[in-house]
């Protein structure tokens, strides 16, 4: 009965806290463009390429998703999204993988180089005993 009570009370408290973090977004956004309507414009113009230079990659995806999805209405549809996942599935622990390499060492190790050796090791691994013969 203890444990019940314990993850009804961390529900309760989460959600509390969700709640209050909710319900103060506004409040910030509000605080957020008075702060930027106060700067000069020299200010603002740098505050905007800042923003812009930040999230270059998700501005650029979202623009051709919402160009694609205009051409091709098609593109939005469910089946076309698992077909997209699917396919870049192979590739995501990969990409993870070096990322997570790069970002903790600094160092970038080749991908490629990463997927040859392993394909050569698992090609070793799965032939079967007999192959050489």
């Amino acid at each position: 009965m203890s444990q019940n009570d314990d993850k009804s009370n961390r529900n309760d408290s989460f959600l509390t806290k969700a709640s209050e973090r909710i319900k103060g977004f506004p409040k910030k956004i509000n605080s957020g463009l008075s702060d930027f309507m106060k700067k000069s414009p020299k200010e603002k113009i740098s505050t905007v390429s800042d923003f812009v230079l930040d999230n270059a990659m998700y501005i650029i995806i979202s623009v051709a998703i919402i160009i694609i999805a205009i051409a091709e209405p098609r593109f939005i549809s469910a089946a076309s999204v698992i077909n997209i996942i699917s396919l870049t599935a192979a590739r995501l622990p990969i990409a993870l993988g070096i990322g997570g390499a790069i970002v903790l060492s600094g160092t970038d190790i080749s991908a490629g180089r990463a997927v040859g050796l392993t394909a050569c090791i698992a090609a070793s691994l799965l032939q079967s005993s007999g192959y050489a013969n």
